[in-house]
């Protein structure tokens, strides 16, 4: 079941991968939300502009965005969000306020009554049901606008409901217009939200939890966990140029990445790959630093050809992801190691499955502990990673 091969032969292949690649690679031309100019603008019609965040416990990319405001109409073109969730649309400024909704695995709604944020998240639509006492799909369709000061008394109920149960929420923000990204407290409210729904027995899904929030039952918000797994990579290819591989129908190859293909960020779920010892991943601005005992290797993203992700879709996680490996050097790429070069193993279930630098004196090899067991149980060693 189970091919071993070295850490120094699985980073060769994969760098030459890239360097293969580089030569005839092409860049996708979307950086941004997408929001395309209308043929025909009505004269003496003056448009706003709406834009936000949609996110569930991970952003909600790629995922279109409707809008239906006070007049029937909607977004003067077509909306879609990036890949960390941000979209930017316009709307007919006089015919406020409108209705929003994000079409993914689960549609999430916001409601704007002037131009600027708008968020799109679990917290707003709970917000809108709480206050219409409709499920959200038939809020949205059925040109029903808020409350202002019912729409208040419900999220400062909601919130009071959710400091009870532990979640640490910011009453001092605005749920709706306040400007909450991959960054805020909002999103991590909503992924210890999710997670504690996953782990309640007496709350199927989201949408059960809908249906209790629209009877009035505030006080079912289930309790936060003592521990959620979330997904903090937040990788974003738009920072890349989407590159070519000849042959392969299961890799995905982006190069030349800037240090903002990931948030920074610093985890220390790791271990040695032969001992005991501990380590820790730092990212911050375009390095990344692998750390064991006291000993520390880095490399940067500083968008050379190879400096990169392949998107291995033979490599999946138990929710049925690919595996994100990403490397990147701090020189010029060369098979003999002239410079510290790296290989990291993200997963979407939020495991940071193996990081690996090896320069011209040094190197770490380090792995996530189920990582490490899955690899002994099925007879491997210090000096394999192993690949379904």
């Amino acid at each position: 079941m189970f091919s071993k091969y070295t850490y120094q032969a699985m980073l060769t292949a994969v760098l030459s991968g890239f360097l293969l690649s580089a030569c005839g690679g092409s860049s996708d031309s979307q950086n941004s939300p997408s929001s395309s100019n209308s043929s025909a603008t009505p004269t003496q019609q003056t448009y706003a502009e709406l834009s936000g965040t949609a996110f569930s416990n991970k952003p909600l990319a790629d995922a279109k965005v409707n809008a239906i405001c006070k007049d029937g109409s909607g977004f003067k073109s077509s909306v879609t969000t990036d890949q960390e969730g941000r979209w930017l649309g316009e709307v007919n400024a006089s015919q406020f306020p409108c209705r929003i909704e994000v079409q993914a695995e689960q549609k999430y709604y916001g409601y704007a009554q002037k131009a600027g944020n708008v968020n799109l998240n679990p917290l707003t639509t709970l917000a809108i049901v709480g206050t219409s006492g409709k499920l959200p799909s038939a809020w949205y369709t059925e040109e029903r606008n808020l409350d202002s000061s019912r729409l208040q008394n419900t999220i400062k109920n909601l919130i009071t409901e959710f400091k009870q149960e532990g979640y640490s929420v910011d009453e001092s923000r605005g749920w709706f217009n306040s400007l909450s990204d991959l960054n805020s407290v909002e999103f991590k409210v909503v992924q210890e939200l999710l997670a504690a729904i996953e782990e309640n027995p007496n709350i199927e899904d989201f949408e059960a939890l809908l249906l209790l929030i629209k009877d009035g039952n505030i006080s079912q918000i289930p309790a936060k966990p003592d521990r959620v797994i979330t997904v903090p990579w937040n990788i974003n290819l738009n920072a890349c140029v989407r590159e070519k591989i000849e042959g392969s129908d299961h890799i995905e190859s982006y190069g030349k990445c800037s240090g903002a293909v990931l948030k920074d960020f610093q985890t220390t779920d790791l271990v040695d790959d032969a001992s005991d010892i501990s380590c820790s991943l730092h990212k911050e601005n375009n390095t990344i630093t692998l750390t064991r005992g006291t000993q520390s290797l880095s490399v940067i993203l500083d968008q050379e050809g190879a400096d990169g992700i392949m998107i291995n879709h033979n490599i999946i996680d138990d929710d049925g992801f690919p595996s994100y490996l990403l490397v990147s050097s701090t020189g010029i790429y060369d098979f003999n190691f002239q410079y510290n070069q790296g290989l990291f193993d993200f997963r979407h279930s939020g495991k940071l499955m193996a990081a690996y630098i090896k320069g011209p004196s040094a190197e770490i090899r380090c792995l996530h502990p189920d990582f490490k067991k899955l690899i002994e149980h099925y007879g491997g060693d210090a000096d394999d990673l192993d690949d379904e």
